[in-house]
């Protein structure tokens, strides 16, 4: 979840389950995260997440759901399928926060996962 919470969903970290009006449905609902690239141009990271599309720049369109009780944004590109042996180093790279996705992203904001590698030198 983002640490600034997610504009135009009051409180989103620690809303119940229950829910509200149409206006205040939150769970399974479409959020958008808006992308700027890092001060070298790669590589991109999210700053700002709300329910209302961007009117410009480029932004992934996402879900707001709960998993097990847990808020989490899922973005579509959560799974990758790797050669047989090779998950264990990914995870341990991910753990390190040493793994980087490459995604590409429509204008529409659907997200597509291409690859994922371990970062060689830590940013």
């Amino acid at each position: 979840m983002p640490t600034d919470g997610i504009e135009g969903i009051p409180n989103a970290k620690n809303t119940s389950w229950r829910r509200w009006s149409r206006d205040e449905w939150i769970e399974e609902r479409t959020v958008y995260v808006t992308l700027e690239p890092t001060a070298d141009g790669k590589p991109w990271r999210g700053v700002k997440t709300s329910i209302h599309q961007p009117a410009s720049g480029r932004f992934i369109r996402s879900k707001y759901v709960r998993q097990w009780g847990t808020p989490r944004i899922q973005f579509g590109v959560e799974a990758f399928y790797v050669q047989e042996g090779a998950g264990k180093e990914l995870e341990q790279a991910r753990n390190a926060r040493r793994l980087v996705a490459e995604v590409a992203v429509r204008p529409s904001g659907k997200a597509a996962l291409r690859d994922v590698r371990i970062e060689t030198e830590k940013r």
